[in-house]
């Protein structure tokens, strides 16, 4: 972030209070979150000291965010109705934050660990909210290479169902046959009889499927 080392507190508080005061900046109770117009954000952005290290706090926030609507999404209706406000609320920094990420050549396991955080809304709502080809598939995928980057094998596991489920609404057949059989290996190898079985059913339900592969 910008350097504040040299900025009493109560100047800082003193902005804020300013910036809430021309409803540039406002505390959501229902949310827990900030509300910041984007031209104060824009603005900041602009006269940052440390632009990477920024970007990085921002997708920090933000991977919390999109885990906190993932989290929400799964406690019933009520949940899932919130989470969705919460979500469409931030959309364009999360998707922004996201996309950041992705866009770095040098992953570092916090960049990993991040990006692993995102992809839990793709597992809650994702086909709600984004695109299956353009937005939603190259995600879960930069997803899955996080997790085996950082050899964290529940989360390969979730993701490869995660693929095999969004392959599956596509219509796409064989590529869905492609990421249960990856999954079910990795369940194998863990001794995951539960998981298998699971595994096991959703393979059934896309042999039953036409191929819609183009």
């Amino acid at each position: 972030m910008a350097n504040t080392d040299g900025i009493a507190h109560k100047d800082i508080n003193h902005h804020l209070d300013a910036l809430s005061q021309l409803n540039l900046l406002a505390y959501d109770e229902a949310t827990k979150f900030y509300r910041m117009h984007s031209s104060v954000r824009d603005f900041a952005l602009e006269h940052l000291i440390d632009l990477s290290e920024t970007r990085l706090r921002l997708a920090q926030y933000y991977a919390n965010a999109a885990e906190d609507c993932a989290m929400l999404a799964h406690r019933g209706s009520d949940g899932v109705l919130l989470s969705l406000l919460i979500f469409d609320d931030h959309k364009f920094y999360i998707k922004q934050a996201w996309s950041w990420l992705q866009q770095q050549e040098q992953k570092s396991p916090i960049i990993d660990a991040l990006t692993l955080k995102f992809h839990k809304i793709t597992e809650a709502f994702g086909r709600l909210r984004f695109f299956p080809e353009h937005e939603l598939l190259p995600q879960i995928k930069a997803a899955l290479e996080a997790a085996q980057r950082l050899n964290d094998r529940e989360a390969t596991l979730s993701i490869l169902a995660n693929l095999g489920r969004t392959y599956y609404m596509l219509g796409q057949g064989q590529k869905a046959l492609d990421y249960y059989e990856q999954q079910l290996d990795l369940a194998r190898q863990q001794g995951n009889r539960g998981e298998e079985a699971k595994i096991r059913h959703n393979i059934s339900l896309v042999q039953a499927l036409p191929d819609k592969s183009p």
